[in-house]
């Protein structure tokens, strides 16, 4: 209630305004407000908010103006305005104002435009608004885009890839940021909807070249003409429009009635008002044209006017411009924006070369009608009013200049432009200076019309009309031969005749080899890119071509014959001519044609413009290094620094197992770095969570582990005298290296009475050697009974001890009886483990208990406990430590002959190898060498007196000279070999005449020490000391020695299994890491609870000359599994584990590895394309990226019409012409921009009518071709299949929908095979509507296979067949359904009941929740009988009739649309459909349209991501196919959604049984290598033909669990291999590499050409088929647009050029400074030979001179030091002036060195402001180059036209002012703009 009444009111005060407005004008008016500008307006996210914001603010304004004249603005529109699309920088408005009527218009005018801040363009009566408040203009192609507007299908346009780094990757022929920029070639207009209209003969999407390709019969048509007018809105002007106005409305268009449309454009700008106003519109009728000129306004402007950015907005903007029109001109101003730069430069992007281009392309002559004014000076010498002359010429237009007779504009539309309205040229010549001479004319033409400029006439004859210096004649034929012309002066004439015969010249490329023929490549020539010649010719029966320059003196070139294309006139340009050219004269040339018409065998002659245009000199590209590289000497290539590589230092080199980022953001994160290790290149690690590792060995601890009991007292003497003895020694050598002392003691007192036991450990800890001694000597070692010692106890008490030095202590343990512990075995593990992991060496000492009751069972000398296999031994030697076995020598002084020989090697020695001999007995053990000439030792141990031998010798064999053991141990050999040299690589052996077991050490005597441990990430410090068994880790060192230089750290496995060696490089690790070296291969110990040898190989460079090696044997410990314990999710059972899938072994601990991978320490190494922890995950070969596309919303692009038209089809072309407008409006609306085409088919044959993206054009042409029946003829088959075939190759903007409309069956239906074999590779869906002659109920389709077959080819393609009845029911479907038909993109279900007459069939399928909307179509008799046909939702609950849309609702077929907006719940999951017909079949199908958008490819291998979109099939045996899924990226990497499963059938259309073929899982590929996620097993499909379809059904799940279920089409025809063979699984083999895709059609171009199929279009410098070819760089001629004059421009490689840069770091210079320095950087890093030098000068908040320090040539690194010094300068507060600069120059710069400075040194200003001060710094430049070099240039690059006053002020020259435009060439194009007035005398 409450919004009824406010509705009420708001009514209520409208109408109140209206009744108090009675005595006020409503106007329409376009116009711009001074200070609101382009950053203003993006201020603003939609329209409301901006008009709400800015109507108070503006009303006041024209309150300001009018007073109380003035009631209300209302604004309707907004759009931007500028120079070119890359400049709208203009804010226009679009607005009503009511204003009292006694004000005239004119008086509003003046009011507004001469006052205040606002400036009107437009003033009208609001013809189309009738009432306020009405928002906003819809369906203005101008009006601004808000970001409310954007459609959100992702953030890329057009198709664009959004890669991971956010960044877009563009399709072919889009560009920008954001893929939102539209290329088109050839002068192609782009549109809004992603298409261009291309110009005559062209039809591809983006006006690119194509194959041989029929025309259509409106490819050529002329008969339609745009009228265009161009004009300027300058005050100057009113007196030139109001004449335009005045004859264009009344002598003109009245009686002119043979234009399709009319063009009007109007512009003027004015830099004090911040304005370039250029707007364009397209009428259809003359009173709109009419109109939108008399409501124009005119307002002060510049002295230039943009009026060639005006020209080229008309060429560029206007999507219904026509061919061969005329365009007109008018205007009094000379041209801003025009850079007098050479225009056949291909790489040039002027608005004068793209305006030349355009014409040529389309065929518009520009005339131009140019008057002066007293109001504004006009220079006819300045290059801006010159180009004028220039592009008429260009064109064949002609150029008109009436000076100040502006009365004569209006008899020049009245008396001239009759006789210049579109008509052929004849012949031409300009600046004719000959006094008389003679022309014969060879042409059967009926009489021709001759138009004269200057003071010239025809002798003879009177010309029908005469303005000033134009006069006009009409010739006949008779007078052909001899056209007599007298000239006073110079004249220009043209000669025209009415159009005769259609043709249309142009050319292609010169195919090789087996390349398709080009159709047309260009309607222009680049000068050394062989060409031919083709034309379009209607009713041509031979010609010839010649080519000539646009100078009188150019020389003419013979082009030859025309012979039919494939001699069968095939191809749009159905004629090709013989001669090839290979060079042209570069400039405009005239394209000369005489051939002879088919029909009356009379010869015509016509002229047509081209333009041959220099190729771009590949040479004059800088090569830029990147990352910081430089060019060599020569400048022919890069030197990258240490960290990138590539041609261009373009690839970064990623460390540490990183990789490549192919998708970097900015340059900090070039690589993937693995976890742990960060940086530009993965060199940086840093450790979380570091714990504490004590690395401290500056000193070492002596340990003592004894029994405290009587069995050990004896030995406490020879004990502490050994202490004694070592520690002197010690002290002596190594004062104070050993100060920690501990005694641990263990015992088992058993009471005698009591027989009970107890263990007793106790440790002390000294720092006193003395202390240490006497404390031993004061044990009490009481008498015990025990038959048994916790000796493990005792020793694993003393491992555990928190001491400061740990590491590396000297241990002895005494043993004497059977310890407790001996079946123990974790005690026996926890104490090797231990001691391995602090690097203590266990020694052990075996004594005989001193025991009265000494028996077998507690002796440990009785028992064979003492054995070298024993555990206790074991500890010793898997430690590394020795043993002293007291049983077998008894000889107690051992004990001191032990730690003497151990005092020897306690000082710092480090283990270069260790191993353990099972037979003391090798010659060859090692090679082994030693880092220094330190002390050097072999230590070998056995536990036997065994007479050992060692032998050394170096890698010449020669034996060494080794001493003999200096220990008195026994069983302890210590060699001594200081002796032996560092460096030398020595071979170690031992022989023996006892061959037991021994450990043998090598070692020397060195402070570096590697600490070991193991991390699973390197980003942990370490996880531990150890390795546990199964689990592979990544090692790590922390080094004890610091170098000068970094080492390099090998560590190496010495076992050296050879299937399963270890051996990586260490790299180093932040600081925050206490392990300094991690190694990225991870290392896994082979055996359970056993000690293993890693060896680290140290190398540091010392010099250049010295490189230090050290060696070091690392011993460390494999934790095995607790018992019972099973790895990897292992399950014991009955003492056996049970291992889980992709497990092994004993434990679980072995992988497998698939798809031929192999375990390398434990993990899986995958051969390539293979990843995963098993290998069980596919990689491709290299990944499809444009398939990873997120734009989840499908649409068809082309849509093809396939229509009969013959008297039965005129009911059903009645409706089709009543409905395709809203059809088509409707896909155009809500599907983005389409390419419609018509094909209309009878008895006889198919006519290809039209193929346009412009929606109204193909509405106008079929609904005028449809109108009329092509055949008369009734009841007669018509060539359906033929019509296909044509519309195949019009499938040009894939993916394609057709639409075939018959009444009649396929008289050519014997076709469907060869149909079959193109349809898959256009990638598109037929849909076939049969429509009776004669309306039936339930119309069915005819069962002949004249029927059958088109049915059949729209089955097997996924689209459908449908028999409908003309009128209400055929157009429900076209226009109810069909626009949806653009929108499905998949089939859920699909099926066929024989005979549903019975009962009803119900049918089940799935909606995921990803669903949009789901039709549902059902086809049978009567079905739609609301009593039968029921529709239960995903909760199994009825759905009403007012829950879905009935598209179509007829008897026979029936369309439901369910959409998800129609459902708050139960949308989501398993539907059911109920349906019966009254009798005969049924047929059930769902599509849907859904985000989740499900591609399906097949490939021979399952390692390609480059799919074929069809299956491998044979005609003659089955074939084997991998078959593919692709999900929307962003849908399968976030959003849970994946597939699961497949099956395929074999099917018959019109039947209920199919016929499984195969059903699989998928296996998941790499998504980071494979765009398509998905791929089967490898599946046998069997060889089948037609009628049977092969049916893919793909299932699996989305987010919430819900089903997904797909299914695919495909007629089981063998692939058409255009350019390979089908090889035996029906894929094709390519012939070669220049080509790929399914049927080898595709090219594949080098060198950055584009291609959407088989030709190439090369960039500028390329030619030839794969565009390999470069253009190479020569002398070229050149030719002015004049007559005669030609120059020679000569390379700029051949001398010195020197540059004085002056940067402009204004406030608003500095918005442009990064393109100033890339000026000075292309001009510096010029290739080839030329040199140049240069000095950078910048004037910001202070002058800058860089010290006045001149760059020469190669010195890079002093020119980033300038760049840099130009870039840390502050800014300027506001404008600056060069002066100061230029005086100080004078004085610090002699510029007469001409050694240093060239004879032509050049001063260029850049200038984004404005300079003030331009006078006086132009007079003291004018005296440098008067006192030092009169060579010296004056050069100034502006980047705005508003500055370029200031530039002609401080150059003196407007030829020496370049105007900076936006463009990928530009750059080069100024650089070369400035060698080449450098290069001026």
């Amino acid at each position: 209630m409450i919004k009824s009444n406010f509705i009420f009111l708001l009514l209520c005060s409208y109408f109140s305004l209206l009744l108090s407005l009675d005595n006020f004008d409503i106007y329409e008016l376009i116009f711009h407000h001074k200070k609101f500008n382009i950053n203003n307006l993006k201020n603003f996210s939609n329209f409301e908010n901006l008009k709400n914001s800015i109507t108070p603010t503006f009303s006041e304004d024209f309150a300001l103006l009018f007073e109380s004249n003035f009631k209300l603005l209302e604004i309707v529109d907004v759009e931007l305005s500028g120079l070119n699309k890359d400049s709208l920088n203009t804010v226009i408005f679009t607005g009503q104002i009511f204003i009292n009527n006694i004000l005239k218009r004119s008086d509003i005018i003046k009011k507004i435009n001469k006052n205040g801040s606002l400036s009107i363009f437009r003033l009208s009566n609001p013809s189309q608004y009738s009432l306020l408040y009405n928002g906003r203009i819809k369906n203005n192609y101008n009006s601004y885009i808000f970001d409310d507007q954007y459609l959100t299908f992702g953030t890329c346009k057009n198709e664009g890839i959004l890669l991971p780094n956010n960044t877009c990757e563009c399709k072919n022929y889009f560009k920008g940021i954001n893929c939102e920029e539209i290329v088109c070639l050839n002068s192609g207009i782009p549109t809004l909807n992603e298409r261009c209209i291309c110009p005559p003969g062209f039809i591809s999407t983006h006006c690119e070249p194509l194959t041989l390709t029929q025309p259509t019969e409106y490819s050529f048509d002329f008969n339609e003409k745009s009228f265009i007018y161009v004009i300027n809105l300058r005050d100057s002007m009113t007196e030139d429009v109001q004449n335009v106005i005045i004859n264009t409305n009344n002598n003109l268009l009245n009686i002119i009635s043979t234009f399709k449309n009319f063009i009007l454009t109007t512009y003027v700008s004015n830099n004090d008002f911040n304005f370039n106003f250029i707007k364009t519109n397209t009428f259809t009728n003359v009173n709109e044209f009419i109109t939108a000129l008399e409501t124009v306004t005119f307002i002060y402007g510049d002295l230039e006017q943009p009026t060639l950015p005006a020209i080229y907005n008309t060429l560029s903007t206007q999507k219904s411009m026509k061919g061969r029109s005329n365009m007109f001109v008018y205007c009094d101003s000379v041209s801003s924006m025009s850079t007098g730069y050479n225009i056949t430069q291909i790489a040039t992007n002027s608005f004068e070369k793209n305006i030349t281009l355009s014409t040529i392309n389309w065929g518009i002559k520009i005339y131009f009608s140019i008057t002066s004014s007293n109001l504004y000076q006009i220079n006819k010498s300045a290059d801006g009013f010159l180009v004028y002359e220039r592009l008429a010429k260009a064109s064949l237009g002609q150029f008109f200049d009436f000076d100040s007779s502006k009365n004569n504009v209006g008899l020049f539309i009245t008396e001239i432009i009759p006789f210049l309205l579109p008509m052929d040229i004849v012949d031409y010549g300009t600046e004719i200076s000959q006094s008389t001479f003679t022309l014969t004319l060879n042409t059967s033409d009926v009489s021709v019309n001759i138009i004269i400029i200057g003071d010239g006439q025809i002798l003879n004859h009177k010309p029908k009309v005469s303005l000033l210096s134009i006069s006009i004649y009409t010739i006949n034929n008779t007078d052909f031969n001899s056209i007599n012309f007298q000239c006073n002066g110079v004249i220009n004439y043209y000669i025209f005749a009415k159009t005769k015969n259609i043709i249309v010249p142009g050319f292609t490329v010169i195919e090789e080899g087996n390349y398709p023929e080009v159709d047309i490549y260009s309607y222009n020539l680049i000068n050394q890119f062989p060409m031919k010649a083709v034309m379009y010719g209607y009713n041509i029966a031979t010609s010839k071509m010649t080519i000539q320059s646009n100078s009188q003196n150019g020389k003419l070139i013979d082009l030859g014959t025309s012979i039919s294309r494939n001699n069968q006139q095939q191809g749009m340009f159905n004629f090709i001519f013989n001669i090839p050219i290979n060079n042209c004269l570069v400039g405009n040339n005239i394209i000369n044609i005489q051939y002879k018409d088919s029909i009356s065998n009379s010869v015509y002659t016509r002229k047509f413009l081209t333009l041959c245009q220099i190729g771009y000199d590949l040479s004059k590209n800088p090569i830029i290094c990147q990352n910081g590289g430089n060019l060599t000497s020569e400048g022919s290539k890069c030197l990258c620094t240490s960290d990138y590589k590539g041609n261009f230092c373009e690839i970064p080199l990623c460390y540490n197992g990183g990789s490549v980022n192919r998708y970097p953001i900015g340059t900090n994160n070039q690589c993937i770095c693995i976890n742990g290790f960060y940086g530009k290149h993965c060199e940086k690690s840093n450790c979380q969570n570091q714990q504490e590792s004590k690395f401290d060995i500056s000193h070492k601890t002596f340990s003592i582990v004894m029994a405290n009991i009587s069995s050990q007292a004896y030995l406490v003497p020879s004990i502490t005298n050994a202490i004694e003895k070592y520690i002197n020694l010690s002290s002596k050598i190594n004062p104070n290296f050993v100060n920690y002392f501990t005694l641990t003691t263990y015992s088992n007192i058993s009471d005698i009475v009591t027989k009970n036991s107890k263990t007793y450990v106790n440790t002390l800890q000294f720092t006193s050697s003395d202390e240490f001694i006497r404390n031993i000597k004061g044990n009490k070692f009481p008498f015990t009974s025990a038959t048994s010692q916790n000796s493990l106890e005792g020793l694993i008490n003393s491992l555990n001890l928190s001491i400061t030095y740990n590491r590396k202590r000297i241990i002895f343990w005494f043993v004497d009886q059977n310890t407790i512990e001996d079946e123990n075995n974790l005690l026996f593990e926890t104490a090797q483990k231990i001691a391995i992991s602090n690097e203590i060496p266990i020694n052990i000492i075996y004594t005989q208990p001193f025991n009265l009751f000494t028996n077998i069972s507690t002796s440990i000398c009785q028992n064979d406990k003492n054995k070298y296999d024993s555990k206790l031994s074991q500890l010793a030697y898997t430690t590394g430590g020795v043993i002293l076995d007291l049983c077998i020598f008894q000889d107690l002084n051992n004990i001191q002959n032990l730690f003497t020989t151990f005092e020897q090697i306690s000082y710092r020695v480090e283990n270069i190898f260790q191993t353990t001999l099972q037979q003391c007995n090798n010659n060859q053990i090692t090679k082994a060498s030693f880092s220094s000439n330190d002390k050097k030792f072999v230590l070998i141990n056995s536990n036997s007196n065994n007479s050992l031998t060692l032998s050394v010798t170096d890698t010449n064999s020669i034996q060494q000279n080794i001493g003999n053991s200096i220990s008195n141990t026994p069983n302890i050999f210590l060699y001594d070999i200081s002796s032996l040299q560092k460096n030398n690589d020595y071979i170690f052996g031992v022989s023996s005449k006892n061959q037991d077991l021994c450990i043998f050490t090598i070692m020397e005597e060195s402070d570096i020490v590697p600490f070991i441990a193991f991390t699973k990430l390197a980003s942990i410090d370490y996880n531990d000391t150890i390795l546990n068994f199964g689990n592979p880790y990544h090692p790590v060192i922390h080094l004890s020695t610091a170098f000068q230089n970094q080492p390099i750290i090998e560590l190496s496995d010495v076992s050296k299994i050879s299937t399963d060696v270890y051996d990586n490089i260490g790299t180093l690790r932040s600081s925050s890491c206490s392990y300094d070296y991690f190694f990225n291969s991870q290392y896994s110990c082979k055996v359970t609870n056993s000690p293993f040898y890693l060896t680290a190989t140290i190398k540091v460079n010392i010099s250049s000359t010295e490189t230090f090696i050290a060696q070091r044997s690392i011993l460390s410990y494999c934790q095995g599994p607790s018992i019972g314990e099973c790895l990897n999710g292992g399950i014991i059972n009955n003492g056996t584990c049970i291992c889980p899938y992709n497990y092994y072994g004993k434990y679980c601990e072995k992988l497998l590895c698939y798809n031929g991978g192999t375990s390398i320490q434990n993990q899986c190494q995958c051969p390539t394309n293979y990843f995963g922890k098993f290998c069980q995950y596919i990689g491709c070969d290299s990944i499809d990226y444009k398939t990873l596309s997120d734009v989840n919303k499908f649409s068809y692009n082309t849509i093809i019409f396939v229509v009969e038209n013959t008297f039965d089809s005129i009911n059903m072309n009645n409706d089709l012409t009543k409905n395709i407008e809203t059809f088509i409006n409707t896909i155009s609306q809500y599907n983005g921009g389409k390419e419609f085409v018509l094909i209309t088919v009878d008895d006889i044959n198919n006519k290809n009518i039209i193929v346009t993206p412009n929606p109204s054009q193909f509405i106008d042409i079929f609904n005028k071709t449809l109108s009329t029946p092509s055949s008369s003829s009734t009841g007669q088959h018509v060539t359906t299949f033929t019509g296909i075939d044509a519309a195949i190759q019009y499938a040009l903007y894939k993916p394609t929908i057709i639409y075939v409309f018959t009444n009649n069956g396929a008289s050519d239906k014997n076709n469907i095979f060869k149909i079959s074999s193109k349809i898959g590779n256009s990638y598109l869906q037929i849909n076939y509507i049969y429509v009776p002659k004669t309306n039936t109920p339930s119309p069915s389709f005819p069962t002949s296979t004249n029927f059958m077959y088109s049915q059949l080819i729209s089955y097997g393609t996924g689209g459908r067949y449908i028999a409908i009845n003309y009128g209400n029911d055929l157009s429900s479907l076209i226009t109810n359904y069909l626009p949806s038909t653009v929108q499905e993109d998949a089939i859920v279900e699909d099926k066929y009941i024989s005979d549903s007459s019975q009962f009803p069939t119900k049918i089940f399928f799935p909606v995921e929740n990803q669903t949009d909307w789901f039709t549902i179509s059902i086809l049978g008799k009567n079905v739609n009988n609301q009593n039968t046909l029921k529709i239960f939702n995903g909760n199994g609950q009825l759905v009403l009739p007012e829950q879905y849309e009935a598209l179509v609702y007829t008897s026979g077929y029936v369309v439901i649309k369910i959409q998800k907006i129609a459902f708050t719940q139960n949308y989501y999951g398993q539907w059911k459909v109920e349906a019966q017909t009254s009798s005969g079949s049924l047929r059930i199908q769902v599509r849907i349209t859904s985000k989740i958008f499900v591609k399906v490819g097949f490939s021979e291998t399952e390692t390609n991501d480059f799919v074929n979109r069809l299956p491998g099939i044979s005609s003659t045996s089955s074939t084997k196919n991998y078959i593919t899924a692709n999900l929307p990226y962003n849908i399968f990497m976030n959003m849970n959604v994946f597939l699961e499963s497949g099956r395929i059938y074999s099917t018959i259309m019109d039947k209920e049984t199919t016929t499984d073929i195969s059903m699989f899982n998928f296996n998941l590929r790499n998504p980071d290598t494979c765009s398509f996620q998905y791929i089967s097993p490898q599946i046998t499909i069997p060889n089948m033909g037609l009628p049977n379809i092969i049916m893919i059904q793909i299932n699996g799940q989305d987010q919430y669990s819900q089903s997904i279920q797909r299914l695919f089409f495909y007629i089981p025809t063998p692939i058409n291999c255009i350019n390979g063979v089908l090889n035996n699984n029906g894929f094709c083999n390519c012939n070669s590499l220049d080509f790929t895709g399914l049927d080898c059609g595709t090219i594949v171009c080098k060198n950055g050409g584009t291609s959407d199929g088989s030709i190439c279009y090369c960039p500028p410098g390329y030619w030839g088929n794969l565009c390999e070819k470069k253009l190479s760089s020569i002398s070229l001629t050149t030719t002015t647009i004049g007559p005669t004059v030609t120059q020679t421009t000569s390379s700029f490689k051949t001398k010195k050029y020197f540059g004085l840069f002056f940067c402009d770091k204004s406030s608003d210079g500095i918005n442009t400074i990064e393109n100033q320095i890339n000026i000075i950087n292309a001009f510096y890093n010029l290739e080839g030979n030329v040199l140049t030098s240069l000095l950078i000068e910048s004037e910001g908040q202070d002058s800058f001179s860089n010290n006045y320090t001149i760059v020469q040539p190669n010195n890079n690194n002093l020119f980033d030091v300038e760049i840099q010094n130009v870039r840390q300068q502050k800014v300027a507060g506001g404008d600056i002036t060069f002066l100061s600069l230029v005086h100080n120059n004078q004085g610090n710069i002699n510029l007469s060195n001409t050694n240093i400075y060239t004879k032509s040194p050049g001063n260029i200003f850049f200038i984004n402001s404005f300079i003030y001060g331009t006078s006086d710094t132009l007079s003291t430049l004018n005296n440098i180059k008067q006192s030092q070099n009169n060579g010296l240039k004056f050069l100034a690059i502006v980047f705005d036209q508003k500055y370029k006053k200031k530039g002609i002020e401080l150059t003196g020259d407007e030829t020496s002012v370049y105007l900076y435009q936006n463009g990928t060439s530009q750059t080069n194009d100024i650089v070369t703009w400035i060698l080449q007035k450098l290069s001026l005398p």
